[in-house]
């Protein structure tokens, strides 16, 4: 399976999937527009994000939908890579329960790991800070560099596990087995593929932005954040499925090869 070959199909399953894309775009502009008065941009768009308690409880809730949202959608995408035109929007609530609690612990996994690494090079760091000595903070430097390196290249190695989740329907921690053999084993492709769609993305993103900018000519205040919530929604929605789709029909066309390779072994 090539790079290309898997975004161009990425693009395809996107322009076809409106269902899908209406989902996430009406979640996208609730969260958008619900979120704006918490914001304070309504009233003023240079004033500071304030983290009120309203704030952080709507923000845990826009979580752990969007972690239902995103079995569901994931489900959605399966169903359109390996039948086409015969998936059913309305097992979108089925796909978005059955996944839930998988992608939950997987979510909390890899958070509990992002935590112990950052305590241990936090460690490292106040070691360094009790020593005081130039040796022995360029050491610490070093090893909290290279222990950061690590803790980066591993959480690539496991961007793949939610979408093998989905496919292979297995457990956590196998799917992020699995993810990490993957990558590593494609590590070339995976990193273009990746550069690839993040680049796509913020292409898309820059022409959302010279929309956005044209539009702040005509229009101001909550009715220009109002219309900016649901373009920004639009955009995100769209974004996600495409990259969504490619990785998952990337992740099927290799898997394809080798069952082909190993049947005529």
């Amino acid at each position: 399976m090539k790079v290309i070959e898997a975004i161009g199909r990425g693009f395809g399953i996107a322009g076809k999937s409106l269902g899908i894309l209406a989902i996430l775009f009406i979640f996208n502009v609730i969260w958008n527009l619900v979120s704006l008065p918490f914001l304070g941009v309504a009233q003023n768009p240079t004033a500071k994000v304030n983290l009120s308690p309203q704030m952080v409880i709507l923000s845990i809730l826009f979580i752990l939908a969007n972690i239902f949202i995103q079995g569901g959608v994931f489900g959605l995408i399966k169903d359109a890579i390996t039948a086409p035109g015969k998936g059913a929007l309305g097992n979108f609530v089925k796909y978005g329960g059955k996944f839930y609690l998988r992608f939950l612990g997987m979510g909390l996994a890899i958070l509990l790991g992002i935590a112990l690494a950052v305590l241990i090079i936090g460690l490292i760091f106040s070691i360094s800070l009790a020593v005081k000595n130039i040796i022995v903070n360029i050491v610490v430097v070093s090893i909290s560099i290279i222990l950061a390196a690590i803790a980066l290249y591993y959480l690539f190695l496991l961007f793949f596990s939610p979408y093998i989740l989905v496919i292979e329907n297995n457990g956590v921690f196998k799917a992020m087995k699995l993810s990490l053999q993957f990558v590593k084993k494609n590590l070339w492709k995976t990193s273009g593929l990746s550069t690839l769609l993040i680049l796509i993305g913020l292409g898309i993103g820059f022409l959302a932005g010279i929309l956005s900018g044209g539009l702040s000519l005509a229009v101001k205040g909550v009715p220009f954040q109002i219309i900016t919530g649901i373009l920004t929604g639009a955009v995100n929605a769209y974004i996600t499925v495409i990259i969504s789709a490619s990785l998952m029909v990337y992740y099927y066309g290799v898997a394809a090869r080798k069952e082909t390779h190993e049947a005529s072994a």
